[in-house]
């Protein structure tokens, strides 16, 4: 599609290119760093457009995530925390802090942050997978397979998915199910060892040792 003209002289005075935001070049700068596996420089960088703007959401949360890929999950979960305090309608936000917070071996921490991301988008699949892991890991089966439920109608087709859900219909005593949706996600993803795994945990609480070998 041609661009529109606005006016009889559109085409002979062009707007001035904008300039660049130096906070921008930075940050582009600093993510070429964290994709190439350079954390600690990445996390510098960050940390320069922090100072200068100490309310940058999107540098809080990306110094969030490198810091969580470096395993220091307690600190990732503050820098989360105060993403998430200045932009709450941002679901990843929510989705990291959670995930943050379950590294930390905070889990109602946790399903209070996949919460809220479920809550700003009720069909953000992670969250939901992610939150019914969380519930599953607190001993709440029917919340888990409420949460995996809803997941597997958002993606169908993943694998992953159905094999939680097979776990968490089988801790909710739901053995046919599980089964059924166990063998659903090999059925998916025939090569995948931990679905593999999975589904032969389920064959062996149903009482199905043959097939289980």
């Amino acid at each position: 599609m041609l661009p529109l003209e606005t006016g009889p002289d559109s085409r002979h005075n062009p707007a001035p290119p904008a300039a660049v935001d130096p906070a921008a070049r930075t940050l582009e700068a600093a993510l070429k760093l964290h994709r190439a596996g350079k954390l600690n420089q990445a996390r510098e960088a960050y940390r320069k457009i922090l100072k200068r703007a100490p309310r940058h959401a999107e540098a809080l949360y990306l110094m969030g995530l490198a810091t969580l890929e470096m395993g220091r999950a307690r600190h990732a979960a503050q820098l989360f925390a105060k993403a998430t305090a200045i932009a709450p309608q941002k679901p990843m936000y929510w989705l990291y802090l959670g995930e943050a917070e379950r590294a930390a071996g905070r889990l109602d921490e946790a399903a209070a942050a996949f919460e809220s991301a479920i809550e700003i988008d009720p069909g953000f699949m992670p969250a939901l997978a992610s939150l019914g892991n969380v519930q599953k890991a607190l001993g709440n089966p029917a919340e888990a397979v409420a949460c995996h439920e809803r997941a597997v109608v958002l993606a169908p087709h993943s694998a992953e998915v159905r094999s939680n859900l097979a776990c968490a219909l089988q801790d909710a005593g739901r053995s046919a199910d599980a089964l059924h949706a166990a063998r659903e996600s090999v059925r998916l993803a025939p090569g995948h060892p931990e679905i593999r795994f999975n589904f032969g945990n389920v064959l062996l609480a149903a009482g199905n040792f043959e097939e289980a070998e």
